[in-house]
C-alpha cells in the first residue's frame, strides 16, 4: 500500500472510509434469483432474503447490491429480455398540451390551469439547518449524536430522493 508512495513521492495514499456515502458492489455472474422463496443467491455472501417488486424474465446480467445513507440494503438486477422498443406514437392536437415551469406557480398549463408551488425543498431545507445544529451541539463520540447524524441523512436522502 505505501511502496508506491515510498517509491515515487506521488502523495499519501488515500484512505477509503467506512461511511462513505457510496456503498456499493456488483455480482456481474453466477447469481440466481427464486421468486417463489423471494431470496436473490450471492455468491461468497449466500441466500439473501428480499422484497421482489416484479417479476422479470430472461438473462440475468449484474447485480449491484448498494447501502443507503439510512442503513437500508437495496438491490438492483440488469436482466437481458430481448425485446423490441416500442413504436413511437404520434401527437395529435387536440389532447397535446403545453406545461410552462415556474418559480412563484409550479406549473401553468395551456389550459391557464396553474398549479401551485408547495416549496418542498425550501421547507426540507429549512428542517436541515436545525438538525445540523443539533448535531453541532452533541459531544463527539456520544451515541446521541450518531443518532442525531443518521435523521440528518434520513433527510437528506428524502431530498434527494
Amino acid at each position: 500500500m505505501f511502496i508506491r508512495f515510498f517509491r515515487e513521492k506521488n502523495g499519501f495514499p488515500r484512505f477509503k472510509s467506512k461511511k462513505s456515502p457510496i456503498q456499493s458492489f456488483s455480482v456481474p455472474q453466477h447469481y440466481t434469483v427464486n421468486f417463489d422463496n423471494s431470496t436473490v443467491n450471492l455468491p461468497k455472501i449466500g441466500e439473501l432474503k428480499t422484497v421482489l417488486y416484479r417479476f422479470f424474465e430472461g438473462a440475468l446480467k449484474t447485480d449491484t447490491l448498494s447501502r443507503s445513507c439510512k442503513g437500508h440494503y437495496y438491490i438492483s438486477i440488469l436482466v437481458e429480455d430481448g425485446k423490441e422498443l416500442p413504436v413511437k406514437q404520434e401527437f395529435l392536437d387536440p389532447t397535446t398540451i403545453g406545461v410552462d415551469v415556474g418559480i412563484k406557480d409550479l406549473d401553468v398549463l395551456s389550459t391557464g390551469e396553474k398549479i401551485k408551488n408547495p416549496k418542498y425543498l425550501k421547507n426540507s431545507l429549512q428542517r436541515s439547518k436545525v438538525l445540523q445544529k443539533r448535531v453541532s451541539k452533541k459531544q463527539k463520540g456520544s451515541n446521541n449524536r450518531v443518532k442525531a447524524k443518521q435523521r440528518l441523512a434520513a433527510l437528506y436522502d428524502k431530498i434527494a430522493n
